[in-house]
């Protein structure tokens, strides 16, 4: 075997074999019993490639720990954000930017285990929880804390009802 530089990096991420360079000198570490002999040859005759790589990058990428924002007051949009948000105003009933689905579900639904899924899925990405407004035709966004249920058909015992089923079912 004797792959590309490219090739033999993608094959390690694969692997879940993590590379660095600290103090010119390569680095690994890979789960228990993946760095077999023939991945450790393949890495010695690479290794010069390797930290000549990876050291130029090591500048660019820094910290690769995104910092949190603060959550509270009004946020300023991403031009990206901004972009989609002005063509909202411009046209407001159009459509070009939603994606629409539909799912049909058969059997037993837990909603509990759909409603604590959904939620888990809320919590970590902020952008479910924004909401965009603007004063003065400057948009911002907020985020939203999470509301208290996702399902009002449901009863008390997190089964859905028929009649609680049937007006979602209408809308």
């Amino acid at each position: 075997m004797n792959p590309t530089l490219s090739e033999l990096v993608s094959m390690l991420g694969q692997r879940g074999i993590e590379l660095w360079v600290d103090g010119g000198r390569l680095r690994c570490k890979a789960p228990k019993g993946v760095l077999d002999k023939e991945t450790q040859q393949l890495l010695s005759k690479h290794k010069e490639e390797l930290v000549s790589v990876l050291s130029r990058f090591r500048p660019v990428l820094g910290n690769t720990t995104i910092a949190s924002r603060s959550t509270e007051g009004e946020l300023p949009l991403s031009f990206a954000q901004e972009r989609l948000w002005f063509l909202e105003k411009y046209d407001p009933l159009s459509g070009a930017y939603h994606i629409a689905g539909r799912l049909r579900l058969t059997g037993d639904l837990h909603i509990d285990a759909v409603e604590k899924s959904l939620r888990r899925i809320i919590e970590r990405h902020q952008i479910l929880r924004t909401n965009f407004f603007d004063r003065d035709g400057v948009p911002y966004a907020e985020w939203a804390l999470l509301n208290a249920s996702f399902c009002s058909a449901c009863s008390s015992t997190g089964r859905a009802t028929q009649e609680g089923i049937a007006p979602c079912r209408r809308s």
